[in-house]
Order: structure tokens, then sequence, then C-alpha cells
């Protein structure tokens, strides 16, 4: 019987020796006389270092308390989700790639496949139950998948989340973003997978930063969000229903045009220009039009440069890795340093990983940005000096359209 304390690193061991195992399974299903030569000597070098992340991974994360129906998940208060696993019915809504495939042992799958083969749902589910729980709120999880994949799993994911990262991956690859990996659906349940990254988020180490390291932060977003404006937008960009090239406002991938506040808005139809744009967010569903709509639509201008736009700026949705390295220097760099950096005394060193969570990006004015992430953020609490630290060198500072959304957020709610 294997002692408790010992369980964790004994599940990741076995994890890793299931892949392995399905690997080679697989090969040998696609060609029984298949050379294995390559694929084992490419395993014997992988394999230690796969055993070892998952061993460790298991041992980090909750205990998985088995049961009857084997389809519920720890998660770190103790209770319990069901369903999360895969049904009989898999259909692939984005295409699962080589990496993905590689790492869960499954031979590379043609992409035109739409659904998911038996033996495929087996060992995603698999991978899925000695999986590590990073992140779970309102029905949607965020799972580890050893050390560098992760799979989002919610009822209902918008697609535009992965198809954004595949657009932003193809005509920006400087700015750091998860890789796409693929999509599933099961169910009512949407299963994205994708690289993982490096870090922890920027959310739950900022009230411990000095000036200093969010000074580092805000250069940096700076440098990413300056990268990420020098694209410009095209015709055909996104073809549009009425077989028009037009480019639109809105989603990278779909040409979706969005405005997430409580709920989400969607416009039905395509935004070609800032005037359809800002007449879709003065729209009242219910049809009346009330004095703080014609008002605000009476203040906008509808002449701001359409920019890439991440959407949702906000700390939960920027990865950093901290290090506590003493930084080396001279008496003249000594010397060099402001009174506000030396008082601070802070020798760590802050680095930006990734900006995830891409749902919400797109074709967007200039100031939506500015707007957004002054909307996301906290008035109050340990987030309060955020908006302090905004990358305005690369965003701009918007008050007017910032006060104009403020009024509409008050008529639409958020």
């Amino acid at each position: 019987m294997v002692p408790p304390s010992h369980a964790p690193l004994t599940k990741g061991h076995e994890l890793a020796n299931t892949i392995t195992i399905n690997h080679l399974t697989a090969r040998l299903k696609a060609n029984p006389a298949a050379d294995l030569s390559q694929l084992l000597q490419h395993q014997t070098a992988v394999y230690p270092a796969l055993r070892d992340s998952l061993g460790r991974s298991m041992a980090s994360r909750p205990v998985l308390i088995e049961n009857s129906v084997s389809e519920q998940i720890a998660t770190p208060n103790g209770s319990f989700h069901s369903f999360i696993l895969l049904r009989d019915e898999c259909q692939i809504t984005i295409p699962l790639s080589r990496e993905l495939l590689d790492f869960v042992g499954l031979p590379v799958s043609n992409d035109s496949a739409t659904v998911l083969s038996p033996d495929s749902i087996t060992t995603f589910n698999s991978a899925i139950q000695h999986s590590q729980i990073l992140w779970e709120l309102c029905g949607a999880s965020v799972l580890s998948i050893g050390p560098r994949i992760v799979v989002k799993i919610a009822p209902s994911l918008d697609l535009d989340e992965m198809r954004n990262l595949q657009y932003v991956h193809q005509h920006v690859p400087a700015v750091p973003a998860p890789q796409c990996l693929g999509a599933f659906r099961s169910g009512r349940l949407s299963y994205f997978w994708m690289s993982r990254a490096e870090g922890v988020t920027l959310e739950s180490v900022w009230p411990d930063l000095s000036c200093t390291l969010k000074r580092s932060v805000q250069q940096q977003l700076n440098a990413i969000l300056i990268d990420l404006r020098a694209t410009r937008r095209s015709k055909g960009t996104v073809s549009s229903d009425d077989g028009g090239d037009k480019p639109r406002i809105g989603s990278f991938g779909s040409g979706v045009c969005k405005d997430v506040r409580i709920k989400e808005r969607v416009c039905p139809r395509a935004v070609y220009d800032e005037a359809d744009f800002n007449d879709f967010l003065c729209h009242d569903p219910v049809g009346t039009v009330q004095t703080v709509t014609r008002m605000a639509r009476a203040s906008m201008r509808d002449d701001h440069q359409i920019v890439m736009t991440h959407g949702d700026l906000h700390p939960r949705n920027i990865m950093v890795l901290l290090d506590d390295e003493t930084k080396e220097s001279s008496l003249a760099a000594a010397a060099a340093e402001t009174d506000a950096a030396a008082r601070d005394n802070d020798s760590r060193r802050i680095r930006i990983t990734a900006l995830i969570d891409w749902e919400n990006s797109g074709w967007y004015p200039e100031h939506w940005e500015f707007v957004k992430a002054l909307t996301a953020g906290a008035a109050r609490g340990p987030l309060v000096d955020w908006c302090e630290y905004l990358p305005t060198n690369a965003i701009g500072e918007w008050p007017a359209e910032y006060c104009t959304n403020m009024a509409l957020g008050r008529r639409f709610g958020g």
C-alpha cells in the first residue's frame, strides 16, 4: 500500500507511464510494423524530465479523492465538480496541434477530423483526471496538464479567444501570449488547450511590489503594446457575411464586435467604422432612447485610429516571473539611481511572460485599451494604484472617452 504522503508523487509517475505507453501503442496501432528506433530514443531522452515534472506537479496539487463515478476532481476548497470529463461525442472545433497530441501520446490526426476517437477520449480523460487545478470560478476551470500545457474548461467558451491567439501569433509573434493547441466540445462543455505561461498572475503579487518593480511592469507593457499596435488593418482581414472585404471593427478571428460589461453585448451586424461602433455602444436593446445615451453619442468622436487591442488589460491577465536575484551594480550605477529608486531598495527583477485571456481582443478604436483597462481595474483595495501604472506611452490617455464610457456603464451596467 502506498503511504498517503507518497500517493500524489506516485500518481504523477503513473501518468508519465500512461502517456509513454499510449504514445507507443498509438504508433503501433497506426502501423504494427513501424520502426520504433527514433521514437524509443526520443522517449528515453524525455522520459526522466516528464516523470519528474509530473511527480512534482501532482505532489503540489490537491489530493484526488476517488469515488464511484470517477468523474469528480478535488478543488482547493475541498468541494467537487462533476461532468468535467469527456463524453462519448467530442466535436473538434480547432484542430489539435502536434505538440498536444505528442504530449498525451496520440498519433498526429488529420486536420479534417471533426470528432475524437474513443481511444483519444480515454487518453484525454486520463490526463484531466491527473491534472492540477490552477484556477476555478463560476463553473470555469483552468487545469495544468503537466508543466507546459493547460486546458480551460467551461460551458460555452467563446472560440474567439483561440482564434485571436492564432491571429496574434501569426501577425505579431513578438507579443507574449499562450499558444493555441486546439479545442473541442463535449456535451455542454468546451475545452481550450493552450501552452502554459510561466509564473503567476500580476494580480497575485501586485500589492507586494515596490514602485521600481511596478514601473518595470509599466515599461514592459509599453513595449509589448507598441509592438501590438504596429500592425495595421488591411482589406480582407476578416471576410464579411455580405461578401465584402472591408476590414471590420471587432474580433481578429471572427470580426464580431463586442462590448463586455457586467453582461456581454454583441453587435448583430458587421461594424466597419467608428461611427457604426459608437452607434452600437449607444444602442438601447429595449428600443428606447434615453437622455444619457443621446448625450453620450453626441459627445463621441468618430475619427480615432483603429488598432490591435487586447481589450482586458488587467493584472489578472498578465503573467509574470519574479526572482530574488541581487543585481550587481557599480558605484557609478548606484549613484545614478533616482532618489525614489534608492529609497525603494528593491533588488528583485520582474518579467512579463504572457498576456492571457484574449477573448475580448480585436481591432478597436485607439482609446478602447485605456478605457477598458480602467473599467476592469479596481477603484480600491490591493489594485487601487493600478491606474497609475498603465502603459500610457503606448495606449495614450483618454479621459473624455473614459467619462463617456462610465456614463454608458451606468445605463447598460458595468
